[in-house]
């Protein structure tokens, strides 16, 4: 049997019951009708006390249902007792009123031996089964059959509840397996997916090796060998490019081992992107000053968000050295209650249009620890970027 036929095949048997219900307590109705011979105000109330059994049934009925669509809805389960005792009580005052309601103790004890535990269905079904004789005793019906009828049913319908309850069990079993199984492709998937990346970082890593860390121990190898051959100018330029090659050589190295930052190296590390944003003016002929201010109560951020707070400092000054011709450049890192922000200002040449390359990937990179990045320029206004990252205090 298949995970998907048994949910089908217990709904098959829960609309059965109620169907039954429904016909057992109808033909009850209609042979009471027709063979009532007293006086019409008993019929009325007989007929009020079957109808009020039917509206409670289908109030308890839909209300399992809906929930069982809607879990997020009002539970019935902890009233199910109640109604199924409300339920009872109805269905006896019919029996002592007429042997036409019998038949329905049939699906009732059904709902009992579901609805109860073992220890009060028993006593409930044999409370039943006397009301039943009762009844036939009292309207001189009484005979073998209504003695072994009730007697019967009541065994069929505790056999039958029990493979029901044996059925839902195997039902739920297999429904935990089939959920296991669904989290253990999942976890199998993102395991493959992990080690793709993993693989392709590493082939990165070698790469990065072979040529940007051999390229820029090469630039200061060969910067340091002129640096007897030039005048005192000279020589300073030539610091500078050893500066920012070694710098470079770092970053590089980082990304090779993928050291982390922690909130203790973060702040000194943008602050030393701003001073070399100032020497690598120098060098190309302008003067740029380059604040760095933290505000708000730092707290430790996660190895993400540092590393994308550094990167995108690292790519906005970038931008400030070489592209937007201004004298003076503020980084601002804000600590929030719920997010960091990371403020670049520049008094630049600024620009319209679409972003440029830089900012595009900048963006991604933004959005992939769900932050946001927002740009404010005109030509010959300057230039601010404002990215908001979300964040955990831990």
């Amino acid at each position: 049997m298949s995970h998907s036929q048994l949910p089908q095949i217990l709904r098959a048997m829960r609309v059965t019951l109620h169907v039954a219900f429904a016909v057992m307590l109808g033909v009850g109705i209609v042979r009471f009708i027709v063979t009532f011979d007293q006086h019409p105000a008993v019929l009325m109330m007989i007929l009020i006390l079957a109808f009020m059994l039917a509206g409670l049934y289908l109030v308890g009925t839909v209300a399992e249902m809906q929930y069982s669509k809607h879990p997020e809805r009002f539970n019935p389960a902890p009233l199910k007792s109640w109604w199924l005792a409300a339920i009872l009580i109805l269905w006896a005052g019919l029996m002592l009123s007429s042997m036409s309601f019998a038949w329905v103790s049939f699906p009732l004890f059904f709902i009992v031996l579901h609805a109860y535990r073992p220890y009060i269905a028993g006593p409930v079904i044999l409370v039943m089964v006397f009301t039943i004789l009762a009844s036939s005793y009292r309207h001189g019906e009484f005979n073998a059959g209504f003695l072994l009828g009730p007697t019967i049913g009541a065994c069929v319908a505790t056999v039958v509840s029990v493979l029901y309850q044996e059925l839902r069990k195997e039902a739920e079993s297999m429904g935990n397996a089939y959920q296991e199984l669904q989290r253990a492709q999942t976890q199998i998937s993102l395991s493959q997916h992990r080690a793709g990346r993993l693989a392709e970082r590493e082939k990165l890593a070698a790469d990065v090796h072979d040529t940007l860390s051999q390229g820029f121990t090469s630039i200061l190898l060969l910067s340091r060998s002129l640096e007897q051959h030039v005048d005192p100018a000279g020589r300073e330029t030539l610091n500078l490019i050893e500066d920012t090659a070694q710098s470079n050589l770092q970053r590089a190295r980082e990304f090779l081992h993928g050291s982390p930052l922690g909130t203790s190296d973060l702040h000194p590390t943008l602050s030393a992107e701003c001073r070399a944003v100032e020497r690598a003016s120098t060098a190309v002929g302008a003067t740029i000053q380059c604040q760095f201010e933290v505000t708000g109560d730092a707290y430790p951020l996660s190895p993400e968000v540092e590393q994308t707070l550094v990167r995108a400092t690292q790519s906005l000054l970038s931008n400030v050295t070489f592209h937007s011709r201004c004298t003076r450049a503020k980084v601002t890192l804000a600590y929030w209650d719920t997010h960091v922000s990371l403020d670049v200002v520049d008094n630049g040449v600024g620009f319209a249009g679409a972003y440029g390359y830089g900012l595009r990937a900048l963006n991604e990179r933004v959005a992939g620890v769900r932050g946001q990045l927002s740009v404010e320029t005109a030509v010959g206004e300057g230039c601010s970027v404002h990215i908001v990252i979300p964040v955990e205090k831990t």
